[in-house]
């Protein structure tokens, strides 16, 4: 761009850009002024021109040190924004490594530390949080611990049901067969024992499969499977009386939530008449306004002595009604005056056929 060189503007002297010039001169045009003697007339002109060299020169000046000033002061502005904000965010960094610590799987930090008012309650609740998620993995950890020694007893149970039931049957049968080995005449006498020893053995070995796992589960609706559960009982206690509710209809079930009441009823069956010493015991199943089923298993023995604990039974109960989303409570009857499980079951979705 051209610079101009103001009238009266020597060398050495601050040069003004000619755009600048242009654009803050005024465009004043000469003015002609006449000379005239006092006797001869007029003897000449003078043209006076304006020069806006000078006056242009100190606002080019003025500008340059005004464009230094605010240059310096918005690099200084953005530096100490950039501090301002960085100090700003590092509790929210610190709240991420809070976080991240959080899904690792460490529980002991806890956000309150931090100390920004406006942070605190979001550090609250993340220490909330990460209490729960402590408490949660300790729970885990003692049901685990739990469900392994459920299993070994179940186990234990099984090998000494088949130890001390199944192996007299196959040493007798042993007696048996080497007798008429040795004298085959009291031939019959001895096949009768052995088809007694069979008998039991198929007994036996029924008792073992159903522990495992009942045969008439999707075999039978599972009104009739309960129904056979409680008849099994009632034969084996016949000093109590058992009253099985079940109205119809009942929603459609799989065998993953029919074995699971199975097992459930099972269990509380058993820790009643083990525990509570009842004369009465009352199991009601009926269907929820949701499509789901609720399970209630009353007796009017003593009930929940005062301190007890949640036992390896109520437990197992507990962790197979959790798998299937449900609920299980314990507490007394107000009906019977005993003990009363409640068990809530709900279905996701009715079963195929």
């Amino acid at each position: 761009m051209p610079l101009l060189l103001p009238p009266g503007q020597g060398p050495g002297e601050e040069v003004v850009p000619g755009w600048f010039l242009g654009w803050v001169a005024p465009d004043i045009g000469p003015v002609t002024v006449p000379v005239a003697g006092p006797d001869t007339g007029p003897r000449g002109v003078i043209e006076i021109a304006a020069s806006a060299g000078d006056e242009a020169a100190e606002v080019w000046e003025d500008i340059k040190a005004l464009f230094l000033v605010w240059s310096l002061a918005t690099f200084a502005l953005l530096l100490l924004s950039g501090m301002l904000v960085r100090r700003a965010l590092d509790p929210l960094r610190q709240l991420e490594t809070l976080l991240m610590r959080l899904q690792s799987g460490d529980y002991g930090n806890r956000a309150a530390a931090i100390g920004t008012p406006d942070l605190r309650p979001i550090g609250d609740r993340i220490d909330r949080l990460a209490a729960s998620l402590q408490r949660s993995e300790a729970d885990r950890k003692a049901l685990s611990a739990k469900l392994l020694a459920l299993r070994e007893d179940e186990r234990r149970a099984l090998a000494r049901d088949l130890h001390d039931e199944m192996g007299p049957c196959l040493f007798g049968l042993s007696v048996l067969a080497e007798g008429l080995r040795a004298d085959p005449a009291p031939a019959p006498e001895r096949a009768a024992g052995i088809e007694r020893l069979v008998t039991d053995m198929r007994r036996i070995n029924r008792r073992v499969l159903d522990t495992l796992r009942p045969s008439t589960i999707g075999q039978l609706p599972l009104r009739d499977v309960l129904t056979d559960l409680v008849g099994d009982h009632a034969d084996a206690h016949p000093d109590i009386r058992f009253h099985l509710v079940c109205p119809a209809p009942l929603p459609r079930t799989g065998d993953t939530a029919d074995a699971t009441l199975y097992r459930v009823l099972q269990e509380a069956l058993t820790n009643a008449l083990r525990h509570s010493q009842p004369r009465h015991i009352r199991i009601t199943l009926t269907a929820t306004q949701t499509g789901g089923l609720r399970l209630s298993v009353e007796d009017d023995g003593h009930g929940p002595r005062a301190g007890w604990t949640e036992g390896r039974g109520l437990m197992g109960m507990r962790e197979r009604i959790d798998a299937l989303d449900g609920t299980v409570r314990l507490d007394r009857s107000e009906a019977l005056g005993g003990a009363r499980l409640a068990v809530l079951l709900p279905l996701a979705s009715p079963a195929t056929p």
